[in-house]
C-alpha cells in the first residue's frame, strides 16, 4: 500500500512500498507465521551451536576474558583484561555479555547468548523491512537466504561484536530509507537512525558511523536526493548521535590516562590499521571479494548473476521505482565491501554489515526467477539440491572418523538429514514446484547445524584434551599453571586457560624453563605436546608425573587434512597434563 493513499497530507510523498500485487499470496496472508517458524527454527539451530560449541572461537576469548574481569571487578567504564585497563574495543558488547553472565553464569554459552539475540532482532526487522518493500514472498525469501549463509549464522554463534554491529547498521540503513520516503516520518526516522548509529559505535568505533552515513550519502547524491537533508534535522541527529555514543568514551578518556587510552585506541585500531601501520594482513586487492563470495555461501553464486540481472532491467527502465530501493542495497553491499577491500588491515568477516543487502537483493530476484520459471531458479534448486545429496554421501564418509565411533547411531542424524532434504527437493522439482525446494534445502543447512550440535560437537569434545586438562587444573586452586607455547599460542589456549582458572599460566619457551618451572617447591601442572616433553633430561622427567597423555589435533584441519585422515581429527603427537607432584598429591589437592 503506498503512502499517498493514506492522506492528502501525503500525497506528494513517494511509495515506500514498490510491491502493487492486489492479490495475497499464501506467504502474505499467513506471513507471521511463516516468519515465527523461520526465527524458532533458526533461533534453535543456532543457540545448539552456541551451546554445544566446546571451545570459543576467532576472538571470542577477548570479548569473554574483558566482560569477566569488568563484571568481577565493577568495572563498567573500563574495560579490564589481566586486570589492567585494556580499550581494544568499545564497550557495547561487553555491557550486553555481562548481564548475561550474572543471569546464567560465567560460560561459554552465556557469552553467546546477547549475540544470539542480536541475530534473530536482526532477522526479525529485516524481514519487516522487505515484506513493508516488496511484500511477504520476497521477505521470506530474503529472510531465508540471510539466515543460512555461512558467515551469518556463525557469528550468530560467537560472543563478538560483528553481529550488534550487523544490527545497528542495518537498522540504521532501514530508517534513513524510511526518512526519505516519507517526510512526515523523517525526523523521527532520521533520530532513530542517529541512534542506532550511535550504538554502532559503541559496538565497534566510527566504523559504526562511516558504513551507513556514506553510504546514504552516496545514494542521495545518485538519485539526486540531496535537498532533503535539512540543516536544523542535521544539528538535532548529531547531537542524538553524539549523546548515544559520547558519555562512554568522555567517561573513559577520563577514567584511562595510560597508552591504553581512547585517543591511543582511536587512532592506533582505526586509522593506523585502515593504512596498514597496523595489523595489515590480507592486503590481496580481492581478498575481501573472495571473503564476501565465501561468506555469503551457499547463495554466493546469485550475486553476481542478479546484478547482470540488476543492470539489464536498469537500462530497459523496467521499474523505476524498484531500480531505485535496489540501487540503495546495492550500495549499501558494494560500498562496504570497497571500504573494507581499501583497508590495509582486514579480516574475512568484516563485510557481515553488508549481508542484509546481500539477502535483500538476492531475495528479490530469486523470487522473480521462481515466478517466472526462469532457468536460473530451476538451475539452482538443482545444483542446490544434488549438493545435499552428496554431501549427505560426504557426511556419511568423514563422520565416523570425527566423532571416532563407527556406530551409524552416534553420527546419523546429518547424512540422513541431508539426504532426506535433498530427495524431498528433488521431487518437488520433479513436480515443477520451484519455491518449495528452497525452503527444503535452507532446511537442510538447518539439519546440518543441529547435527553439529547434537551429535558432532560433544564427540569432539570428547576429543579435546586441552579442555579436559583445564578442567582438571580448575578443581586445584592453589597451583601454578604453564602451558608449552607449541600448544598455546595455536588458538588462544592462554586465555581460554584464563578464562576457566582465573589464573595467569606461564609461557614455557623452551626446555630449559620448563625444567626450572616444573622442579620448583611449589605445585604446578604443565601442558606439554609430547615432543617436547621427550626432550627433557632423564633425571627431570623422573622427578615429575605425567597425569594425562592423549592425542590431540595439533595439525590444522582444512578439508585435504579430513579427506587424507578419513575425517580423524586428532594428530600424531600427544598433549601431557604434567605436575611435579604425585598421583596421590594431586588427587588429594583438588578441591571438593
Amino acid at each position: 500500500m503506498q503512502l499517498s493513499a493514506q492522506s492528502p497530507e501525503r500525497a506528494a510523498e513517494p511509495a515506500l512500498s514498490t510491491h502493487t500485487s492486489s492479490t495475497k499470496t499464501v506467504a502474505e496472508r499467513h506471513f507471521f507465521k511463516f516468519l515465527l517458524v523461520l526465527l524458532l527454527v533458526a533461533g534453535t539451530a543456532y543457540a545448539s551451536i552456541s551451546y554445544t560449541r566446546f571451545k570459543f572461537a576467532r576472538s571470542e576469548i577477548a570479548y569473554a576474558e574483558i566482560s569477566k574481569e569488568m563484571l568481577a571487578a565493577n568495572s563498567f567504564i573500563v574495560p579490564l583484561y589481566r586486570n589492567t585497563a585494556c580499550i581494544d574495543k568499545p564497550v557495547l558488547n561487553y555491557w550486553a555479555i555481562i548481564p548475561s553472565f550474572k543471569v546464567f553464569g560465567v560460560n561459554d554459552f552465556s557469552a553467546r547468548i546477547p549475540a544470539l539475540l542480536a541475530s534473530l532482532s536482526c532477522l526479525a526487522i529485516f524481514a519487516l523491512a522487505i515484506r513493508r518493500i516488496w511484500g511477504a514472498d520476497v521477505s521470506l525469501l530474503s529472510t531465508l537466504v540471510l539466515a543460512t549463509t555461512s558467515r551469518y549464522w556463525e557469528f550468530s554463534t560467537l560472543c563478538m561484536t560483528d553481529m550488534f554491529l550487523t544490527l545497528f547498521d542495518m537498522v540504521a540503513l532501514i530508517a534513513m530509507y524510511v526518512g526519505l520516503k516519507s517526510e512526515s516520518k523523517r525526523f523521527a526516522s532520521f533520530a532513530l537512525a542517529a541512534v542506532s548509529m550511535g550504538l554502532a559505535v559503541l559496538t565497534k568505533g566510527p566504523v559504526g558511523l562511516i558504513l551507513p552515513a556514506f553510504a546514504f550519502f552516496v545514494y542521495l547524491v545518485l538519485t539526486g536526493n540531496l535537498k532533503i537533508l535539512k540543516i536544523g534535522q542535521v544539528i538535532a541527529c548529531v547531537v542524538i548521535f553524539f549523546a548515544v555514543a559520547g558519555p562512554w568514551y568522555v567517561a573513559a578518556a577520563a577514567a584511562v590516562d595510560t597508552s591504553s587510552n581512547i585517543g591511543a585506541w582511536l587512532w592506533h585500531h582505526n586509522v593506523e590499521r585502515f593504512f596498514g601501520s597496523a595489523y595489515e594482513c590480507h592486503n590481496d586487492p580481492f581478498y575481501m571479494v573472495g571473503a564476501f563470495f565465501n561468506g555469503f555461501a551457499p547463495w554466493c553464486a546469485l550475486v553476481p548473476i542478479a546484478f547482470a540481472d540488476s543492470v539489464r532491467r536498469w537500462l530497459k527502465k523496467s521499474d523505476p521505482e524498484e531500480s531505485k530501493t535496489e540501487l540503495y542495497l546495492w550500495i549499501w553491499l558494494l560500498l562496504t565491501t570497497a571500504f573494507f577491500t581499501l583497508s590495509r588491515g582486514k579480516m574475512n568477516y568484516y563485510d557481515l554489515p553488508a549481508f542484509p543487502a546481500a539477502a535483500g537483493i538476492v531475495g528479490l530476484h530469486l523470487n522473480r526467477w521462481i515466478n517466472e520459471s526462469n532457468a536460473i531458479a530451476k538451475g539452482y534448486a538443482w545444483l542446490f539440491s544434488i549438493t545435499l545429496i552428496l554431501g549427505g554421501f560426504v557426511a556419511g564418509y568423514l563422520l565416523p572418523g570425527v566423532t571416532n565411533n563407527e556406530d551409524f547411531s552416534a553420527w546419523c542424524m546429518m547424512p540422513i538429514g541431508l539426504l532426506l532434504t535433498g530427495g524431498a527437493a528433488i521431487v518437488a522439482l520433479k513436480r515443477k514446484h520451484y519455491f518449495a525446494p528452497y525452503v527444503l534445502c535452507s532446511a537442510g543447512i538447518a539439519v546440518t547445524l543441529l547435527s553439529f550440535a547434537i551429535q558432532v560437537h560433544p564427540a569432539m569434545a570428547l576429543q579435546a584434551p586441552g579442555l579436559q586438562y583445564i578442567q582438571t587444573i580448575k578443581e586445584h586452586p592453589d597451583t601454578k599453571i604453564a602451558l608449552h607455547k607449541d600448544f598455546g599460542t595455536t588458538v588462544d589456549w592462554f586465555d581460554v586457560t584464563l578464562f576457566h582458572t582465573d589464573r595467569v599460566p606461564t609461557q614455557l619457551d623452551n626446555g630449559e624453563q620448563m625444567t626450572e618451572f616444573l622442579l620448583q617447591k611449589d605445585p604446578v601442572y604443565v601442558i606439554v605436546p609430547e615432543n617436547r616433553f621427550d626432550e627433557l633430561p632423564d633425571a627431570v622427567r623422573q622427578k615429575v608425573t605425567v597425569i594425562a597423555n592423549k592425542p590431540y589435533m595439533y595439525e590444522k584441519n582444512d578439508v585435504g587434512f579430513l579427506f587424507r585422515r578419513k575425517g580423524h581429527l586428532m594428530g600424531k603427537v600427544h598433549l601431557l597434563l604434567v605436575t611435579n607432584m604425585s598421583k596421590e598429591q594431586s588427587d588429594k589437592t583438588a578441591s571438593r
